[in-house]
């Protein structure tokens, strides 16, 4: 992504350009991966991140979020990232260790919540709606007789 992008795109959302050309520059050639995080995302954990394509994350401009609405991102597992995907803003993401969420050309919109403690695998075109929830583990010690190891969102679906 060009240097002209980033800027188009901050001016588009009304986001502080700097902050942002930083973080780009700092995943562009420290972790060679092409993400984009706007200054609200805030992102923890030592994961590993596959990029194929890029990952725009924190950037919307209607009316369904805040503009100051923090998305946060907690990586432990793996993220790969297929195509262009883009986390809108307010979204809590938390991936455990040992495990994988798999994006693929896919819109998460704000509010959302995905949980993954396993493997989430979300298809290409598939959009998820504001304020979904999307786990594979319920995180109760409970009952453990009924745990899906797999959650998978085929090609071109819409949840919400």
């Amino acid at each position: 992504m060009r240097i002209q992008d980033v800027y188009t795109i901050c001016k588009q959302n009304k986001i502080r350009f700097l902050p942002t050309l930083l973080r780009h520059l700092y995943w562009r050639f420290v972790c060679h991966a092409n993400v984009l995080l706007s200054p609200c995302v805030c992102w923890s954990g030592n994961g590993k991140v596959n990029v194929c394509g890029r990952l725009m994350i924190g950037f919307d401009n209607s009316i369904l979020s805040h503009s100051n609405s923090p998305t946060t991102i907690k990586m432990c597992g793996r993220l790969m990232v297929n195509g262009i995907s883009r986390i809108q803003r307010g979204c809590r993401i938390e991936v455990c260790e040992n495990a994988t969420l798999e994006l693929n050309n896919c819109f998460i919109n704000n509010n959302c919540l995905i949980l993954c403690g396993h493997s989430i695998s979300i298809g290409a075109g598939t959009a998820i709606g504001w304020n979904t929830q999307i786990c594979d583990e319920d995180y109760h010690e409970v009952l453990r007789a009924n745990v899906c190891n797999v959650n998978e969102m085929q090609d071109f679906a819409w949840g919400g």
